[in-house]
Formats: C-alpha cells, sequence, structure tokens
C-alpha cells in the first residue's frame, strides 16, 4: 500500500477515537463548572434538613445535574440552561459563583429569602434573557451591569429592598419587553 494512504487511514482512525473522547472531557469539565457553581448556591443557603434540595442537589448520586429539581439543561450543549426555584423557602445570599453558568438563559427565584446584593459575577452570563427575583430582600443598588445583557426580555426585581435610581444602562436593552421594579 501506498504511504499516503495509510497515512489518511491512520489519520481517521485517530479522528474517529481521539476525537470524541476530546469532546466528552471538554462537556465533561463544562458540566462540572456548572455542578460547582449549583452547589456553591446550595451552599450559600440555609435549607432544612427535609428539604428537596438537601437530598436532590448531591454529588453522591450518580445523576447529572440536568437531573436536579429546578434544572433544565439545553439539548445541544448539556449545560444548565434555566434555573427555577421559584416558592421553595430558600433562605440566603447568591454566590459569585454562579456567574460561571455561562450557556444560564432563565434565572427565576421568586418568592424566596434571598438577600444581600445581587452578585456582580451574574454579568458574565451574556446569553441572559429572563431574570425574575421578585419577592426576595435584595438589597442596595439596582445593578447597572442590568444593562449589559443584549437578549434580555424580561426583568423583575419587584418587591426586595433596592434604594436606587433606574440604572441609564437598561435604555440601551432594546429586547426588552418587561420590566417591573415597583415596590422597592
Amino acid at each position: 500500500m501506498d504511504r499516503t494512504i495509510l497515512f489518511h487511514i491512520f489519520a481517521a482512525i485517530l479522528f474517529l477515537y481521539i476525537f470524541p473522547i476530546t469532546c466528552l472531557s471538554k462537556t465533561s469539565t463544562n458540566i462540572t463548572t456548572d455542578q460547582s457553581a449549583l452547589l456553591a448556591l446550595k451552599s450559600s443557603i440555609t435549607l432544612p434538613l427535609d428539604h428537596i434540595l438537601v437530598n436532590n442537589w448531591t454529588t453522591t448520586t450518580p445523576t447529572s445535574v440536568c437531573d436536579w429539581v429546578g434544572v433544565t439543561c439545553g439539548k445541544l450543549h448539556r449545560r444548565v440552561a434555566a434555573l427555577d426555584l421559584p416558592n421553595m423557602g430558600l433562605i440566603g445570599t447568591i454566590p459569585p459563583h454562579l456567574g460561571n453558568l455561562s450557556f444560564l438563559v432563565r434565572l427565576n427565584i421568586t418568592n424566596n429569602g434571598f438577600y444581600g446584593d445581587l452578585s456582580e459575577e451574574l454579568a458574565n452570563i451574556r446569553r441572559l434573557q429572563y431574570i425574575d427575583v421578585k419577592l426576595n430582600n435584595f438589597s442596595g443598588q439596582i445593578p447597572q451591569w442590568f444593562g449589559v445583557f443584549p437578549k434580555l426580555v424580561h426583568l423583575n426585581v419587584a418587591n426586595n429592598s433596592f434604594s436606587s435610581f433606574v440604572p441609564r444602562d437598561l435604555g440601551n436593552l432594546q429586547s426588552l419587553k418587561v420590566l417591573k421594579m415597583q415596590f422597592n
């Protein structure tokens, strides 16, 4: 056989065996980043021992974070795309690690007991389209970094303890359809 043909056969075999392994390791690393961010959130909140997140959000079972309560992953990348934890009695702060959920599109933590500032690291999640944090106890200024989300459609920070003017950067949100800020 010609050396060129052998080279192409060898290259094809390498591509078929090495490329999928490389892709799997990158996906594994990324979902590990998402898992770490979610576990940081879990550790920053107070949970009663019988709360569903205590036994569901854990690494001791072989389930993926995509199977955790309140977590939805995208079909293509299998990364955390939505975090829906409304009305769960969660009390605590939002850790900066949540900003590592780079595929997050939807954040809904309505009607819980979150307090303090909204972590500035959330501005790293450029895919966010839906933010609903109403009925918590967030305080400080309404974050100016809300204005960095080019695809943001829904922003609800009502019924918190924010105290400031509406950030000027919110005027740059061309996709925004819902903006609720009352009762702060």
